[in-house]
């Protein structure tokens, strides 16, 4: 993984100026989280899983995409959370990873759109039946495609150390 590709997340270092500060934060930002390195699987349905690394340690939460790389989105200042825009290798547009500061590994989540293929009944000809409604006399089917929001949790191994 190269160094474009991971996140850092400094929970109380950026926020609260310090490691006195963290300590004394009566755990606002503390991480609750176990130190140690954690593999994630984000479960995208049809298009295939997501898979990386979470590494947490003294107060830094690293996210490691296996594949595409994220950065962190400027639109989003939330002191609780830190939201990512992420490129990935299946089919998941605007994909946001939103990693809980205080909770990344029961908190933890993505959301994105993504394209599926839905038949829908076109009407090519209406007429007016006896009582004057319009009605179709005469449809086809049609494949269209269909923008969904998806989304779900992280799930979490944590892995053996070595």
């Amino acid at each position: 993984m190269t160094a474009s590709g991971t996140i850092r997340v400094l929970v109380c270092a950026a926020l609260l100026g310090g490691a006195a500060a963290c300590a004394s934060s009566v755990g606002r930002s503390r991480v609750v989280a176990e130190a140690g390195t954690y593999d994630y699987v984000m479960r995208t349905g049809e298009t295939g899983d997501l898979r990386g690394r979470l590494v947490v340690d003294s107060g830094t939460v690293v996210l490691e995409p296996e594949s595409g790389r994220c950065r962190t989105d400027p639109g989003s200042a939330n002191i609780g959370s830190a939201v990512y825009l992420c490129d990935n290798s299946v089919d998941i547009g605007d994909l946001r990873v939103t990693i809980d500061r205080r909770n990344p590994l029961h908190r933890s989540s993505w959301t994105g759109w993504s394209t599926r293929s839905v038949t829908r009944e076109v009407c090519d000809r209406y007429a007016a039946d006896q009582a004057g409604r319009r009605v179709c006399v005469a449809s086809r089917r049609e494949q269209v495609e269909e923008r969904v929001r998806v989304g779900g949790s992280l799930d979490f191994t944590r892995r053996p150390t070595t």
